[in-house]
């Protein structure tokens, strides 16, 4: 992932991992990952307790973005982890009629590559209406209290960070650290592609270029290279 979003919700303020959530998106910074924090206008209890909480986690001003700056690049965003929302993030207030929140303003994070929401539960939220969100193809649910998820969260990508260190002498590049991480978000590979040097002369074609191979990994394959 190269550009990740987090949105803060009501559920955040409850388990109190503001923290964490901004130990997250220092490490992910360090290594060229762009990382915004995405605020709705009211979440929360009242306008500006998610700001407020961030703050207190001393999560740069620059980096906390409000709701009409985000939306119009959403699907830009590779990964956006949603934290304890679930109203302002349903994607039924623009595209249900019929719900008794369409309408409402909310953050599209739907519109992102990959949505990750931390959640005790599929419960419902304030207006006790169901969020199709948490159904939706690219939406994985990670369930559990999100302090907890946020530290194993944090824990897995500086674990990550010190095996790349290790493996190249102590020192990582951007890439390396990013490829990486991004592998985990992929299904579990069913298949083996084998890609094959090309061997006839005056052949610049090749059976496969770097863009394909994320799009052969999200459908369940393995890629195999020929060295050289």
């Amino acid at each position: 992932a190269r550009r990740v979003v987090i949105v803060p919700g009501y559920g955040m303020a409850v388990a109190r991992c503001q923290q964490r959530l901004g130990d997250i998106a220092a490490l992910l910074s360090q290594h060229g990952v762009h990382v915004r924090f995405a605020v709705h206008p009211v979440a929360g209890r009242l306008p500006g307790h998610m700001n407020v909480l961030l703050a207190e986690a001393n999560v740069a001003y620059d980096t906390v973005q409000e709701m009409d700056e985000v939306n119009p690049r959403m699907s830009d965003v590779d990964v956006c982890i949603v934290v304890g929302a679930n109203d302002i993030v349903n994607p039924d207030t623009k595209s249900n009629p019929n719900s008794s929140i369409f309408g409402m303003p909310a953050l599209e994070v739907w519109n992102a590559k990959k949505v990750v929401v931390l959640k005790r539960s599929m419960a419902t939220g304030y207006s006790g209406v169901e969020n199709p969100l948490f159904h939706l193809e690219n939406t994985m649910m990670l369930f559990g209290d999100a302090k907890t998820s946020a530290d194993r969260i944090y824990t897995a990508l500086d674990q990550r960070q010190t095996e790349i260190a290790g493996q190249s002498g102590g020192e990582s590049t951007d890439n390396e650290v990013i490829e990486l991480m991004a592998e985990d978000d992929y299904p579990e590979a069913v298949g083996i592609i084998g890609v094959v040097v090309e061997t006839a002369a005056g052949e610049s074609r090749v059976a496969l270029v770097p863009e394909g191979v994320p799009k052969l990994r999200e459908l369940g394959f393995s890629i195999l290279l020929q060295k050289g």
